[in-house]
């Protein structure tokens, strides 16, 4: 899967002989390779439970896993288990996703009228893969459910999120 957005500098990672792939890899509790060292926010690259081996740069991510990490580092035992969503407002216009917005996958578009939409992106066994929220609030734990369950069905997503 490419990567988008900025490109993170894992040269200090490396350097110090951390496990590095498309980021700083962690596991569950946001643990590096050597396990005195935690990473969280863009430059982690986590096993998320509904996306799977991921690295994400949004603002929920960052604040989230942050947490997360900075509670794992004082003796939890927490497992970092949220998918993050990410969102952007001009003006009138906004929206929330979660999950993978490509445009090289098919789209399953709902019409909710007044400008509002829902556009389910779909991997190749048509199951949802991400989620577009477009002039749709309070909608993103349902798209975060709809992703953890993975209708293959297009008639299911409809009516999903109204």
């Amino acid at each position: 899967m490419p990567s988008w957005g900025a490109k993170p500098d894992l040269r200090l990672g490396s350097d110090a002989g951390l496990e590095v792939n498309r980021g700083i890899v962690v596991d569950e509790h946001l643990k590096t390779s050597d396990p005195v060292i935690w990473a969280a926010g863009d430059i982690a690259e986590y096993p998320d439970v509904i996306l799977g081996r991921t690295r994400i740069e949004h603002v929920d991510h960052a604040q989230t896993s942050g947490a997360t990490a900075g509670r794992s580092m004082a003796g939890s035992e927490e497992i970092y288990d949220h998918t993050p969503f990410f969102w952007s407002d001009a003006f009138e216009i906004g929206w929330e996703a979660i999950g993978r917005l490509d445009a090289r996958l098919d789209t399953e578009v709902v019409d909710l009228g007044e400008g509002r939409y829902v556009v389910y992106y779909l991997d190749d066994k048509s199951r949802p893969v991400g989620v577009l929220l477009w002039g749709v609030w309070d909608s993103v734990d349902k798209a975060r459910q709809i992703l953890a369950e993975a209708p293959t069905d297009r008639a299911e997503l409809r009516g999903r999120i109204v």
